[in-house]
C-alpha cells in the first residue's frame, strides 16, 4: 500500500504534524500567489517535491487509502495541519476531508484554502462543519475571497505596510500557538489574521 507521506513538523509548524499536495496544480487556477508562492520554492528540494506528488498521486490512484490513512494520522494527534502546500485539489476531496476530521473531535484540524467555492457549496447544500475543523480563508492583497458565511481569514502585508488595529498578527510558530490556546488554532467567525509576506 502506498504511504501517505506526513511531515512530523518543520521551523514554523514546530512539532505539529501536516500533509500537503503540490502548489499551484492543487490550487486555484486564478491563485494571485502563484509567482511568490512559498510552496512552489520549496520544490526545489527533491524529497519535498517527491512527497507533495506522491501525496497527489496516492489521492488519484486511491483516495480512499489516501483518507483511511489521515483518519489514522488524526486519531493519534492532538493537532494536524493540512496543506502547507497545494490546497483541496476537488469538491469531494473537501467533502472526504470533513468527515474524516469530524470521526477525530479530539484533534484540531487547521486548514487555510483559497478554494471557498468547495466550503461554500458544502455549506450552501446543508453541510455542516466540525468544531474541531479550523477553516481559514486566504486573500492576498486585495484579492479577496467570497466569504458568505464569515469564516476567519487571512490578509498578508509587506515591512512597513499599515496593518489595522483589528487585524491579529501571526505569531511565527503554530506549535507555541496550539499550546497557548492563540492565534490560527482559536480563531473566530470574521476574524482577520496577518502575515508578513514570505
Amino acid at each position: 500500500m502506498k504511504e501517505l507521506k506526513i511531515s512530523k513538523g518543520n521551523v514554523k509548524m514546530g512539532q505539529i504534524p501536516s500533509i500537503s499536495l503540490p502548489p499551484c496544480i492543487t490550487c486555484r487556477p486564478d491563485a494571485p500567489c502563484f509567482k511568490e508562492c512559498y510552496a512552489r520554492r520549496m520544490q526545489r528540494y527533491s524529497n519535498v517535491k517527491n512527497a507533495y506528488n506522491s501525496n497527489l498521486e496516492l489521492y488519484n490512484n486511491n483516495p480512499d487509502s489516501y483518507f483511511k490513512q489521515l483518519d489514522a494520522a488524526l486519531c493519534i494527534n492532538r493537532y494536524f495541519r493540512v496543506h502547507v502546500s497545494g490546497d483541496c485539489p476537488d469538491a469531494d476531496y473537501f467533502r472526504r476531508l470533513v468527515t474524516v476530521v469530524a470521526s477525530n473531535p479530539g484533534c484540531t484540524v487547521l486548514m487555510f484554502t483559497k478554494r471557498y467555492e468547495f466550503v461554500n457549496e458544502f455549506i450552501r447544500d446543508g453541510g455542516a462543519i466540525p468544531d474541531n475543523f479550523k477553516i481559514v480563508f486566504s486573500n492576498w492583497f486585495g484579492w479577496k475571497c467570497k466569504n458568505p458565511y464569515k469564516f476567519p481569514e487571512t490578509e498578508v502585508y509587506n515591512d512597513g505596510d499599515d496593518v489595522p488595529d483589528n487585524w491579529l498578527l501571526c505569531g511565527g510558530n503554530c506549535q507555541n500557538c496550539a499550546c497557548r490556546g492563540v492565534g490560527c488554532w482559536q480563531l473566530q467567525r470574521g476574524d482577520v489574521l496577518a502575515f508578513k509576506k514570505h
